[in-house]
């Protein structure tokens, strides 16, 4: 019997992810303000495919702050059919998100495994790259007299 592998995702490094269709740029998307996640979804809306996948702007902020809940984002065939992607946000000292780690691989793959093992290893990497870029930047004290 032979297997069949799913392609791997053609978004390696310097090339683009489409805004709306990975775990990657939608778990950063739910950290972003909401005035500037609104003038986004805002920027995309013309596009019917866009659309019909994010929904109107109740449903697509509601599906943000429900991400923002997790710490994580699924995606399960949107950026290609039978691929799945779990990210976590990565941040800086002031809690601004800066980008996200990815895990990337087949749903064959992703069933698998336990699901909240994979979100915890996940969400773990993420805020170990978090700790580890915050660790040497303190606010600045403010001088003794």
């Amino acid at each position: 019997s032979s297997s069949t592998i799913a392609p791997s995702v053609d978004c390696g490094r310097g090339r683009r992810i489409p805004l709306f269709r990975s775990s990657t740029t939608r778990v950063v998307l739910a950290y972003l303000p909401p005035r500037r996640l609104r003038q986004l979804y805002e920027q995309h809306t013309s596009e019917p495919e866009i659309l019909q996948l994010m929904g109107d702007w109740k449903t697509f902020s509601r599906a943000m702050l429900q991400v923002r809940r997790l710490g994580y984002c699924l995606s399960r065939g949107e950026l290609e059919p039978g691929r799945c992607g779990l990210s976590a946000p990565i941040f800086d000292y002031q809690r601004r998100v800066l980008g996200s780690i990815s895990l990337v691989g087949s749903e064959q793959a992703f069933a698998a495994f336990d699901p909240g093992h994979m979100n915890h290893l996940v969400v773990s990497a993420a805020a170990e790259i978090t700790r580890r870029i915050t660790q040497d930047i303190q606010p600045a004290a403010a001088p003794r007299n």
